[in-house]
């Protein structure tokens, strides 16, 4: 995402949450998926015991990705399946860690304006024709600019760079699925 992302604002506050509410779905069904790949790693494919132990314990993102890493490398560890190996470090946790801090941002963002509101104080419904002077983003809040800003971010997202980040959950979350169904198929 390039600094020119902060002129790709939206018209209207509703597209912004939208996108919000999209990618935030995609990372949960995501982080489902990690969950499934964990019971596999347990040996206990797809049991509701190993799935919700996998979310029990790691409050941040990161710690359940590392979790998930600790654990797959221990259960591919002796298998001698290099493809397992490269599929699991290059195609699952690389990206997975790339991709927390894009969503920690989504998930503690703030839907705000820039501009001068034509009318300051439109009733529901108006805001396209009464404030076309603004737009609209998601920002870090204040209090949390430090802990979330990255060097290079835009200041702001407009729905489009957050729908792009939802379709980067989405592909990581299907190469998942392929991964743990390979992984649970039964030898042939």
């Amino acid at each position: 995402m390039s600094d020119a992302s902060v002129l790709a604002l939206d018209p209207h506050p509703d597209i912004t949450f939208r996108a919000v509410g999209v990618a935030l779905t995609q990372w949960e069904l995501l982080e489902e998926q990690f969950a499934y790949l964990y019971s596999i790693f347990t040996r206990r494919p797809y049991r509701v015991d190993a799935i919700e132990e996998f979310g029990k314990d790691g409050r941040i993102t990161r710690e359940r990705i590392a979790k998930l890493k600790t654990v797959g490398e221990g259960f591919l560890f002796g298998k001698f399946n290099q493809a397992w190996d490269f599929t699991f470090r290059d195609d699952v946790i690389a990206p997975a860690v790339g991709l927390t801090a894009r969503r920690h941002q989504i998930a503690h963002g703030v839907v705000t304006s820039i501009g001068t509101p034509s009318n300051p104080d439109p009733k529901p419904g108006e805001w396209s024709a009464l404030n076309d002077k603004l737009v609209f983003g998601l920002c870090y809040p204040r209090y949390a600019h430090a802990r979330l800003y990255q060097r290079g971010d835009p200041f702001m997202y407009g729905s489009a760079e957050i729908l792009e980040t939802a379709a980067k959950f989405a592909a990581l979350r299907i190469v998942t699925e392929k991964f743990a169904n390979e992984l649970s198929a039964p030898p042939s």
